[in-house]
């Protein structure tokens, strides 16, 4: 989460893909290769989704089928 708003601050144009692995409470946790990241969950999301995360937001989403095991 502070990294999260540190990237924002800075003003970062990182881009970064991941996988929803849990939506509680309005968040998204988003599987990373920098670990779990948390973000705001727009409405529709669904656990496996496949999501681009541009400026510390979900931009893309790509409906998944991922299972979690």
């Amino acid at each position: 989460m502070i990294t999260q708003e540190i990237s924002q601050l800075l003003g970062s144009d990182e881009i970064k893909t991941g996988v929803i692995t849990r939506i509680e409470r309005g968040v998204a946790i988003v599987a990373t290769q920098k670990g779990g990241q948390s973000f705001t969950a727009s409405s529709g999301l669904r656990i496996g989704d496949q999501v681009r995360i541009e400026n510390g937001q979900i931009s893309k989403i790509k409906k998944g089928n991922v299972v979690f095991v």
